[in-house]
């Protein structure tokens, strides 16, 4: 197992955490990208899921979630970049989800047709996140997001057996070859990480269903708020 070298290094004068090496400081590093080795959950399994735009009634009886377009909790108003180490927004972040019965770690995307180094870049942002958030103290379900079969020895690789986790469906089964590029992912976790139980948002097809049965995965599917919002205007 890797250790963290930054721990070792003095940083120079003046320097200041831009990186979020403050988030790593206490983690277990693996393999040769040193990414965060993701152990089993034993919290708690969310019986209300919301995103993290939305204000709930009561908070404690939710999990947050990111199954949200990246530009939302991302980019220059999110929680990674320009969150400093005891920064303001990293507070306010921290305040916001300690509200919360338990996390989803964020979903950054994994596009297939974005550049393999920016996959890798944001299956090490969700791992560092999910990570650093139990570190203090929070319940948080690892949410695994694949591309295509390049991303495999990564995305699985040190993710404990026997887990929970949660995967996002949403805008991934319509089209043919985006349900193929998903489907032939879920089916390998199912057989690499062998999962106790799933929390699914957004579609649970029938194929989905047949597989989890049949490996006996316990599932906790939430809607898409989306298709919740028509049903409910229906």
């Amino acid at each position: 197992m890797k250790k963290n070298n930054f721990k070792k290094t003095k940083p120079a004068k003046g320097f200041k955490d831009t990186f979020n090496f403050h988030r790593i400081k206490n983690l277990k590093l693996i393999g040769d990208l040193e990414i965060p080795y993701i152990d089993r959950y034993k919290g708690p399994t969310p019986k209300k899921i919301i995103n993290v735009l939305r204000k709930p009634v009561n908070p404690k009886d939710c999990f947050i979630h990111h199954y949200l377009f990246d530009y939302s909790f991302d980019g220059r108003n999110g929680f990674w970049y320009g969150c400093m180490e005891d920064s303001v927004r990293e507070k306010s972040y921290l305040n916001k989800v300690k509200k919360y019965a338990g996390i989803i770690s964020p979903d950054y995307s994994v596009y297939v047709d974005l550049p393999f180094a920016h996959q890798i870049w944001n299956i090490y942002r969700d791992r560092v996140t999910c990570m650093w958030l139990r570190s203090l103290g929070l319940n948080v379900i690892f949410n695994i997001r694949w591309g295509d079969y390049r991303t495999y020895k990564i995305v699985f690789y040190g993710v404990e057996k026997h887990s929970v986790l949660a995967v996002g469906s949403h805008g991934l089964i319509k089209h043919p070859e985006n349900r193929a590029i998903f489907m032939n992912g879920f089916k390998e976790m199912i057989r690499r990480l062998e999962p106790e139980a799933l929390i699914i948002y957004g579609p649970y097809t029938d194929e989905m269903k047949i597989i989890c049965e049949t490996n006996n995965v316990k599932v906790v599917h939430f809607e898409a708020e989306q298709v919740e919002a028509r049903k409910e205007k229906n």
